[in-house]
């Protein structure tokens, strides 16, 4: 679980902090909103729900995680 939590706040910090054109940095950020929705896989075996929701008026992406770990993490950007 924390190696799928590291590698998307990796993306999302990417996203955010890279010197792209407005333009390029938007059109990535449109392609991760079409993300949004509830997932469903296995990570070391174990269940996982993932759930990714368009927030702010269009301006961030929620990130929640739900498993078996004692944690549910939530991240934005």
């Amino acid at each position: 679980m924390r190696s799928l939590r590291f590698m998307l706040t990796v993306v999302l910090m990417s996203l955010s902090t890279i010197a792209l054109a407005q333009s390029d940095a938007q059109k990535s950020f449109d392609k991760l909103k079409t993300l949004a929705g509830s997932w469903e896989g296995r990570f070391e075996g174990k269940p996982l729900q993932v759930s990714l929701r368009v927030t702010s008026m269009g301006n961030a992406l929620m990130h929640e995680m739900k498993g078996d770990g004692p944690e549910d993490p939530i991240t934005h950007g």
